[in-house]
């Protein structure tokens, strides 16, 4: 089984929190779940484009504030710091 046959028929709340993992959006995590099944790996980016391109201005907001800024891990704390080694000061 190929992985998006995979995706297409994983449980509705698994697949939209796999989406919404990827992009913190709500909206398109919704409209990916539903856009379901997908014929090729192709057709599932270009409809993953397309919804993006679809979302309103506060949506894409949405997807961006959930992800960390460049530099910083998911904790909001600095990789380089988590890094480092225990006990070493910078």
């Amino acid at each position: 089984m190929s992985s998006v046959q995979r995706f297409n028929v994983l449980e509705l709340k698994e697949c939209r929190d796999m989406v919404f993992a990827c992009c913190s959006s709500d909206q398109f995590a919704e409209r990916m779940t539903r856009g379901r099944p997908y014929a090729s790996r192709e057709a599932l980016f270009e409809t993953a484009e397309a919804e993006w391109r679809n979302l309103s201005k506060s949506e894409m907001i949405e997807a961006f504030q959930a992800h960390p800024r460049i530099g910083e891990g998911k904790g909001g704390g600095k990789v380089a710091d988590r890094l480092r080694p225990h006990g070493e000061v910078h």
